[in-house]
Parts: structure tokens; sequence; C-alpha cells
């Protein structure tokens, strides 16, 4: 079965897209997940370092 030159370059810029597609949805992953591990260790040395003071006379 031979493709025509046309086909060829459909089917090749159809798996550039695809494969374009699955590169971005790892990268967002990956950057999500490394915003998130900042956000937690942002999260621990501020708990740790500025523990929330009491207001005075508010109970």
């Amino acid at each position: 079965m031979n493709l025509t030159a046309n086909e060829c370059r459909t089917n090749d810029l159809k798996e550039k897209k695809i494969n374009n597609h699955l590169y971005r949805k790892v990268e967002m992953y990956e950057i999500r997940t490394k915003n998130l591990k900042l956000r937690e260790w942002f999260l621990f040395r501020t708990n740790r370092t500025n523990r929330p003071r009491r207001l005075g006379g508010v109970k």
C-alpha cells in the first residue's frame, strides 16, 4: 500500500501534533509537581519560623 506524498505529510503532522501534545502534558505535570513541592517547602519553612501570634484580649 503506497501513500501519496500528501498523505505521508498529513500522517507526519498528526504524529508530531500528538507527540507535542503528550510532551506538553508531561511538561505541565512536571511544572505542577515542582510548584507543589516548592509551595510545601515554603509553607513548611514559614510555619516553623512564623508561629501565629495571639492578639491581646482576643480568646
